[in-house]
């Protein structure tokens, strides 16, 4: 609890900063990776992609926890479904990496 109430005070301040910061990253990636066709920026810009997936999920879930006053139970409930959660996202960006690396096979 005390980790969750650091986080969810130090991501509070400066939102609009962190997203500004994200999309630019983001998008520098995308562009480098898809549009210049640098296989590298291709790979980072996935692994980027579902890191910030994973940190708003994980985020949304600890502000879930924080606001709510559930029992023990239900929290390691919810933990659970966010692990669910990241590894359905992480299955999808295997699954889309492979199916990137064979269609350039073909």
């Amino acid at each position: 609890m005390v980790q969750l109430k650091r986080k969810a005070l130090v991501l509070d301040q400066p939102k609009s900063f962190l997203v500004a910061f994200t999309a630019c990253l983001l998008t520098m990636f995308l562009i480098l990776g898809f549009w210049f066709q640098l296989k590298a920026f291709q790979g980072f810009s996935l692994l980027f992609c579902l890191q910030v997936l994973v940190f708003f999920v994980s985020y949304k879930t600890s502000k879930k926890i924080l606001t709510f006053d559930y029992s023990f139970l239900e929290i390691i409930v919810l933990v659970k479904n966010l692990h669910q959660k990241i590894k359905l996202l992480l299955i999808s960006a295997i699954l889309g990496a492979a199916i990137l690396s064979f269609g350039q096979l073909i």
